[in-house]
């Protein structure tokens, strides 16, 4: 567990902090969210020597920043609401041990009500899908998150031993609703949630790295 925190770390930053700044960059900034350093750069061909200035033709701008990363939800038979402690993410989710007894469809019931704006959230879940609550409500659950708009992906796993064990039957029916469900390496995963972030084809990317993902069924 300790050599996975730190393959993750420094990675999955990095990629995330550089997903979220070119998501957020916009060709029309406000006054307050022009970038000037790249605006001068991207007008660097239209300066005047005569006036010793450019000529600015096309503004670039960080766009207006949104909060990310607010919530994080971990869960066993109850759900722990944990987005106070977010200043480490990452030792958030290496360092915080719960019981077992998976009940997906209540973890999924919690989300539901922190979701304000589906087109900017993703929803991770990493799970086997061995659902030991409503397994048919948890399908619906899913459903209905992916038809308001969030993008939800499923990882069967976080690990090398490629793909574990997992309830193939509730993987089909969550690729069946748009839900790209897949393992995914260590090594990967901070390509991945930088994909998401930019709103690539996330089923595309699994193809590039040769990633096998579920079946619709």
């Amino acid at each position: 567990m300790e050599d996975l925190e730190q393959r993750l770390r420094a990675p999955t930053e990095r990629a995330v902090r550089g997903a979220l700044s070119r998501a957020s960059r916009t060709r029309r900034p406000r006054a307050a969210e022009i970038n000037w350093d790249r605006t001068l750069r991207a007008n660097l061909g239209n300066y005047q020597p005569e006036r010793k200035s450019v000529v600015v033709e096309k503004l670039v701008g960080h766009g207006r920043r949104r909060s990310s990363l607010r919530d994080v939800v971990l869960f066993d038979t109850a759900v722990v609401d944990l987005s106070e402690q977010l200043s480490d993410p990452v030792d958030l989710l290496f360092g915080t041990q719960l019981g077992g007894g998976t009940d997906i469809d209540r973890a999924l019931a919690y989300c539901q009500q922190l979701v304000t704006r589906p087109a900017q959230t993703i929803l991770v879940l990493i799970t086997d899908l061995y659902e030991g609550g409503d397994a048919q409500r948890m399908l619906q659950r899913a459903a209905a998150l992916v038809q308001s708009g969030v993008r939800v992906i499923c990882l069967l796993s976080l690990s090398d031993q490629g793909t574990p064990a997992h309830d193939g039957h509730n993987a089909a029916r969550l690729a069946a609703l748009g839900v790209p469900t897949f393992a995914c390496t260590p090594d990967l995963f901070p390509e991945l949630m930088a994909a998401a972030i930019q709103r690539q084809d996330v089923r595309a990317w699994a193809a590039r790295n040769d990633i096998q993902l579920a079946r619709p069924g």
